[in-house]
C-alpha cells in the first residue's frame, strides 16, 4: 500500500505554534489520500501523539529531530511521497533533506530551494504555470465556501491567535470586552494546544461573563469559523482559512512576517488590519475598529467580494493530482 509521510516539528517551547501541524493534518485528510498509509515523523510531543492517535495515523516521535535521525526514520519505514512542514527557523534542517518525491509546505514569500514539488499559497506570491511549483492563494489547502453570504449585522465574533498565542491577545481581548462591555455581541475566545491550560482556566473564571465563551484546543474549530459573522485572528494559517472561508476578517499581527501579511491583506480588501504598539492593543482603537467592522456594511459587502476574487478557484486538489500522477 502507498504511504504517505509527513515531516514536522512543533512546540511552543520551540517557538513555533501548531499551524503546521493541524495544516499537515488536513492534508493528511485529502480525499485523494483516502486510502492509503499515513505517518508523521515529528518531535516528541504528547499533545500531537493523542491527536494522531485518535485520527489512526502513525506517529514516530524522535528523541533528537535532526537530520542523521529524519532520515533513519524515513529509510526504515519506505515511503513514496513525502511531505516536509517545517518553517525557516529549521532552515539548517530541511535545506539537507532530499528524499525521492519530497513537497515541501511553505507560506514564506522567499522561495526555497531542494524540493521536487512545492505548494506554497501565500497572497504575497502570483500563481504561475508550473508542474512542480504551485503558488498563489488558489493553492490554500481548504476550500470551504464558493458562495458570498453577506451579513447585514455582525453577531457573533470568533477569536483565535493560532496554537499558542505567544503575546497573550486572547488575554487582552478578554479585558477590553469587560472595559466596553458590548453587550450586542456574542464573543467565542478560542486558545490552542500551546497555550497554557492553568493561564487559560484563570482568564476563563476571571473574564467570566454571559456574552463570552471561552474554548480550549477545540474540537469544534472549523465549526466556529463557519457560524461566526466576524473573525479576529494573526496574519498566519487562520488568516487563510478564515479569508477562503469568505469571512469578514480583523487581522492582530504578532510578528513581522504576519504583519507582512496583514498589510497585504488590508490593501488588496481581503481583511482589516489593526496596527499594535509592541504587540500591546490599543482599547480605543480596538474599540473603533470593531465598531467600524460592525456597522458600515459596504466596506464588509467589498471585502467579502475580494476574498472570492483571490481565492477562488480553489486549486489545490488540482496540485494534489498532479504530485500523485508524477510521483505514485
Amino acid at each position: 500500500m502507498t504511504q504517505i509521510t509527513f515531516i514536522l516539528k512543533v512546540g511552543r517551547e520551540f517557538g513555533v505554534s501548531y499551524g503546521h501541524f493541524f495544516r499537515s493534518l488536513d492534508i493528511a485528510k485529502n480525499d485523494h489520500f483516502r486510502n492509503f498509509k499515513l505517518m508523521f515523523i515529528t518531535n516528541n510531543n504528547k499533545k500531537i501523539k493523542n491527536i494522531l492517535k485518535k485520527n489512526t495515523i502513525k506517529n514516530i516521535q524522535l528523541n533528537k529531530f535532526d537530520q542523521y535521525s529524519i532520515n533513519k526514520a524515513v529509510k526504515k519505514n519506505k515511503t513514496d511521497l513525502i511531505f516536509v512542514d517545517l518553517p525557516d527557523i529549521y532552515k539548517s534542517i530541511y535545506s539537507k533533506l532530499k528524499f525521492k518525491n519530497q513537497v515541501l509546505l511553505s507560506d514564506n514569500e522567499i522561495k526555497r530551494k531542494n524540493f521536487d514539488f512545492l505548494i506554497n499559497y501565500s497572497i504575497l506570491l502570483k500563481d504561475k504555470k508550473n508542474n512542480r511549483e504551485f503558488l498563489g492563494p488558489k493553492f490554500f489547502f481548504k476550500n470551504f465556501n464558493s458562495k458570498v453570504v453577506y451579513q447585514k449585522k455582525i453577531k457573533n465574533i470568533f477569536i483565535s491567535f493560532g496554537g499558542s498565542d505567544f503575546f497573550n491577545y486572547g488575554l487582552q481581548i478578554s479585558k477590553l470586552i469587560h472595559k466596553f462591555k458590548f453587550n450586542d455581541l456574542r464573543f467565542v475566545i478560542n486558545f490552542g494546544p500551546g497555550y497554557k491550560r492553568k493561564k487559560y482556566i484563570l482568564i476563563r473564571k476571571k473574564y467570566k461573563k454571559k456574552n463570552i465563551k471561552f474554548l480550549y484546543n477545540s474540537i469544534n474549530y472549523n465549526d466556529y469559523l463557519k457560524k461566526s459573522d466576524l473573525i479576529i485572528s494573526g496574519g498566519g494559517i487562520t488568516s487563510y482559512k478564515v479569508i477562503s472561508s469568505l469571512k469578514p476578517l480583523l487581522i492582530i499581527p504578532g510578528s513581522k512576517f504576519e504583519t507582512k501579511i496583514g498589510k497585504k491583506m488590508h490593501q488588496i480588501k481581503n481583511a482589516f488590519m489593526l496596527k499594535t504598539n509592541r504587540n500591546k492593543l490599543n482599547s480605543n482603537d480596538f474599540l473603533k475598529t470593531i465598531k467600524k467592522l460592525s456597522y458600515e456594511k459596504k466596506y464588509l459587502k467589498k471585502m467579502l467580494i475580494c476574498q472570492k476574487k483571490y481565492f477562488k478557484p480553489n486549486k489545490f486538489n488540482k496540485a494534489i493530482k498532479i504530485i500523485k500522477n508524477q510521483s505514485i
